[in-house]
């Protein structure tokens, strides 16, 4: 009786054991590419749409198995994240705020002192008995 009991709860913890599934994540893939291999629908949209912007990074993207791209594009400090499909067809574009640029330290003002004068104010202070 022991030794089935014992297989009995030997049996239970394996199928217990093997039973949890890993947890399951919904979240996006993604991977980064060169710009170079990026294909030529998506090049030539960008070059045709985002005239002096310059491709600088590129992302495979891969979500629940459907497969999409997005080209980071850069001109000066503007940057544009622009998203393509498997096709390589544009999907949206989402423009990067620029970090607000340091303002020069502000230096207090010089106070005017007025000019120095020898225009001094002779008050008469004898007075004349009558």
């Amino acid at each position: 009786m022991k030794k089935t009991t014992l297989l009995l709860v030997a049996m239970l913890a394996f199928i217990v054991a093997n039973a949890q599934e890993k947890p399951k994540t919904n979240a996006p893939v993604k991977t980064s590419m060169k710009v170079e291999e990026l294909m030529k629908g998506i090049t030539k949209h960008i070059s045709k749409n985002y005239k002096d912007f310059k491709p600088v990074e590129a992302y495979k993207i891969d979500t629940k198995g459907v497969t999409s791209y997005e080209v980071i594009i850069e001109k000066d400090s503007n940057r544009q994240d622009i998203y393509y499909d498997k096709d390589g067809k544009f999907i949206r574009k989402d423009v990067e705020k620029k970090a607000p640029e340091a303002k020069p330290k502000s230096t207090p003002a010089k106070t005017k002192t007025p000019p120095k004068t020898n225009n001094t104010v002779k008050s008469d202070t004898t007075k004349q008995a009558h």
